[in-house]
């Protein structure tokens, strides 16, 4: 198969620059409370030899399903049990993960298809929102892996039965490795069965699939309903219809997405640490650019009624980062920056159609080269700050 020089540089730039930003300064990373209970429950775990039915608890003081703890469990006997080598384990999966989504498109995709998915990745790759969520202790940090196999089996779940059982087999790990997730889910199944060709499905081997892993969420559905009926402490409805409308309304999903992926979303991390990060001429220049560049190529998108010149990643597009955006405002999901890692490389694909506009894909490599700079600067100052005491980061851990 032939694939042109600049192709070759784009997978070697999304392995090289990926890879360097997510292995480089091992010991900057995040570890709090929610951190140290991962760890807490992978070591109850070894020592009882009992995998937990419940993960640690969400901000709304639902648990999270057990598999979310259950891959870290397999991980510590490779990396160990300890929050460094937990931590590691997020970060060489990442890597993979690039890796993974680069090999996709090498052997899966063509034409503009090609294109537009590895200029995804690659501004994935560099993305300074990816560089911190990265460097967490969460469950929802190996998602990313686990998203891609979902989306690439969803491509292919007509070829065989075999793709469908395994599609079936991964959205039964994604829904419960974080609940975000189960939306990605919902949304990509309502896009099969909107498929004039559905009948093409095996169906029952996604069902049979499905059930063969998903069978752990019993315990979890229990726990939820008795959360929702006040029979568990802490229960109650989590959600008041003033809170769901006002989630509604706010249309998180959208701008949280947009400053995701323009890399203008540090002050997140960073909180008051943010105004000294951007002090900086260069890293100051580098987010003006990147907030003029992302509004100038979405106004310019909109304006041409938002082409779309792919041809398979289409519905992926439409079903999955679209799909998921309505469920979740529909059911008024407080959206978290962290909720888009189960979309993988998605909301990035989606960025670089925006960023190309016509025939140009400088606005796509301008982007990356300045989101490379603010994620290296980033890194730099979280070394010598010490991290970012009091903010959403924390200060550096001293293991």
């Amino acid at each position: 198969m032939r694939i042109d020089r600049t192709t070759l540089a784009i997978i070697l730039a999304i392995v090289v620059a990926g890879g360097v930003l997510r292995l480089a300064a091992p010991h900057e990373f995040e570890f709090k409370a929610d951190e140290a209970r991962m760890v807490d429950l992978v070591r109850d775990a070894r020592t009882t030899g009992d995998l937990p039915w419940l993960g640690m608890a969400t901000s709304q003081g639902v648990r999270n399903p057990g598999m979310s703890v259950w891959p870290f469990v397999a991980l510590s006997y490779v990396f160990g049990a300890d929050a460094f080598g937990l931590t590691q384990s997020v970060r060489v999966l990442s890597v993979v993960a690039l890796i993974a989504a680069a090999a996709f498109a090498w052997w899966r995709l063509r034409g503009d298809d090609q294109r537009i998915w590895l200029a995804g990745v690659l501004l994935a790759a560099v993305n300074p929102i990816e560089i911190v969520l990265l460097r967490k202790l969460w469950a929802q940090s190996i998602l990313p892996i686990f998203a891609l196999l979902m989306l690439w089996l969803w491509m292919d779940r007509k070829r065989s039965w075999r793709h469908a059982a395994g599609l079936g087999a991964a959205a039964a790990v994604i829904a419960q490795i974080h609940p975000s997730g189960m939306f990605v889910v919902a949304a990509l199944l309502a896009g099969a069965l909107w498929d004039r060709d559905r009948r093409q499905v095996r169906w029952a081997a996604a069902v049979l699939g499905f059930l063969a892993l998903a069978w752990p969420l019993y315990f979890w559905v229990e726990h939820v309903i008795e959360m929702a009926t006040g029979a568990a402490p802490g229960g109650a409805l989590p959600m008041s219809p003033k809170t769901w409308l006002l989630n509604v309304v706010s249309f998180r999903y959208v701008h949280l997405l947009l400053s995701n992926v323009a890399g203008v979303a540090m002050r997140h991390s960073l909180g008051s640490h943010f105004a000294a990060f951007v002090a900086h001429p260069v890293v100051f220049v580098a987010h003006v650019a990147l907030i003029v560049m992302t509004l100038f190529a979405l106004g310019r998108w909109l304006l041409r009624r938002c082409p779309m010149p792919v041809n398979e990643l289409k519905p992926l597009l439409v079903w999955g980062l679209l799909g998921t955006g309505i469920l979740m405002t529909a059911a008024g999901v407080f959206v978290q920056r962290h909720y888009y890692l189960g979309l993988f490389p998605l909301p990035y694909v989606a960025f670089a159609l925006v960023l190309r506009g016509g025939k140009s894909w400088m606005p796509v490599y301008v982007v990356a080269a300045l989101q490379l700079v603010v994620s290296a600067a980033f890194l730099i100052f979280i070394h010598t700050n010490g991290g970012a005491p009091g903010a959403e980061f924390g200060p550096l851990p001293h293991f």
